[in-house]
Parts: C-alpha cells; structure tokens; sequence
C-alpha cells in the first residue's frame, strides 16, 4: 500500500477523532451504567474545559482561503517546462483552496479555479493529478484538528459508534482501546487528567505510534502537533500555528515534514497558510 494512500484514506481520519472518541466513552461509561451523581458529573465539566473548544468560545462559524507551499512549486516546476505565459502554467497559478465551516459542524473545501482536464496527458499526471492529492491531504490534515479543537463534549461519530471500546487502568493514567469492526485496534494513553499522549495503531497491517502534543493555555490544552512514527524508522510531524481572530485562536498554518528524507524527499513536505478570515 502506499505511504500517501494510507494516510488519506485511513489513518489521518482516526487521528481526527481519536481524542475525543476516547474521552467520551471513558467519561460517559458510568453515566451508561447507571452510576450518575455530582461528583461524575463535576469530574465531567472539569475535563471538558481541560481542552481548548472554539464551540465553547463563541465560534459558531468562519470560512477562509488557503495557500499552499506544493501549489507554489509547481507553478514553478510547470513554468520550466512549457513556459511562464502558457495557459497551462496560468491554470496552475490561479489555484487556491477556500474553507467554510458551518454553524451545524459541517465544512466543505472548495478549489477556486479548477485546472483544466482537457490537457495532453503529461500535463495531467504531472501536475493536475498532485494538485488532486494535495487538496485531499489538506482536508485531512484539518479535519485532524477540526475534530479535536473546534467541538466540544458531547461528541459522537456514526462511523465510530459500531466499534467495541475497553478501559485498562495504568500506572501512569489509563488505556483507552478500541477495536474496529475488522479486527484492527488503536490504543490511546491518557495521563490521570484525561491529556492524551500517545496511541499506538494496527490499521490494515499497518502499525505505528503517534503522540500527541498539546500547549497548556489559560483556556486549556491547544493541540500543536501530532507526531506519527512508524516501524520502517520513518517518521511524520503534523503541526499546527495559530493566529488570533476576533478574540479565537484560529489556525494560521498546518504543516506535514517527514524525517526519512532518503526515502521520502523535500517533495513530499507541505506547507498550509490560512488568510482572510471571515469569521460568525
């Protein structure tokens, strides 16, 4: 399977509701048995507000344009080979990605001027079909964050909710496990404040550890960077860079380097700028 196959199609859409999945089902456990009272309900308020929610600041929707450093490339690598006035090379340049997030928790990307299909083949499997494959990457990318940063509690998935979850208490906080409805499992480690640290994954054979990275602020945990290591000693880093919106701590660039540069070269790296914020 390849590398980029695997993570648009699979294993980024974990990630984005790993964290909250876990914690929602850990919380909620007692409350299903019966077992309601004051104190779970005041352990569950408090770790709610552990995480930093646009939700629950006021966020009810936004849209935004996106920059991306491969479309720049290749602009670039396009203009070498046919030219910088070739309406081939002018297609490419005019590409830009835009945002709306909904106020019923929808978004939906959009591509503001489409490169044209009806070019010779070697236009299009040299540069229409990436341009594909870095619109899909961005969307998962984000929906990585989206999931952990935009909803608050409670929060719930139909995909994930036919899938079988167990606690194992640790010395260090507890496991969250879950079983998919192939077989394949995802372990994620909380400390005994409910912080995610760590999962470890087996999706289609294909297994590895990603740990997660939060800044503690003053409204709670702010994830900043996802990093996902697997047993080929390859390893990629998800980061997240925020601006301030309108009083919202917004994204300003997502990013995705990768270690194994033998393997996978600068080519592969990505770079996502967020602009032009409209914002409720």
């Amino acid at each position: 399977m390849k590398r980029n196959e695997f993570l648009n199609r699979d294993f980024l859409r974990r990630i984005s509701f790993l964290v909250k999945i876990a914690l929602i089902f850990f919380l909620l456990k007692p409350a299903m048995a019966g077992d309601v009272n004051d104190e779970t309900t005041r352990f569950l308020k408090k770790l709610d507000l552990n995480y930093y929610c646009l939700r629950r600041q006021g966020l009810k929707k936004f849209k935004c344009d996106l920059e991306s450093s491969r479309i720049e490339k290749l602009v670039k690598e396009c203009a070498n080979k046919y030219g910088w006035n070739d309406e081939r090379t002018l297609s490419i340049e005019k590409i830009g990605f835009n945002l709306l997030y909904k106020e019923n928790g929808n978004w939906e990307f959009g591509m503001n001027s489409p490169p044209p299909m009806n070019g010779d083949f070697d236009f299009i499997n040299t540069f229409v079909v990436p341009i594909a494959n870095i619109y899909a990457e961005t969307q998962n990318i984000f929906k990585a964050w989206a999931v952990a940063t935009i909803e608050s509690f409670p929060y719930s998935s139909e995909d994930e909710s036919k899938n079988e979850f167990r606690i194992e208490k640790t010395k260090d906080g507890f496991d969250f496990i879950e079983t998919l409805t192939n077989d394949d499992t995802v372990t994620t480690s909380f400390d005994p404040n409910g912080k995610a640290l760590m999962s470890s994954f087996d999706l289609k054979g294909v297994k590895g550890v990603s740990k997660f990275n939060y800044e503690e602020t003053s409204k709670g945990y702010l994830l900043k960077e996802i990093e996902v290591d697997f047993p080929n000693n390859s390893k990629q880093i998800y980061q997240y860079s925020y601006q301030t919106i309108s009083g919202f701590w917004m994204l300003s660039k997502i990013s995705m380097t990768i270690s194994d540069q033998k393997k996978f070269p600068d080519d592969d790296a990505l770079s996502v700028v967020f602009k032009n914020y409209k914002i409720n």
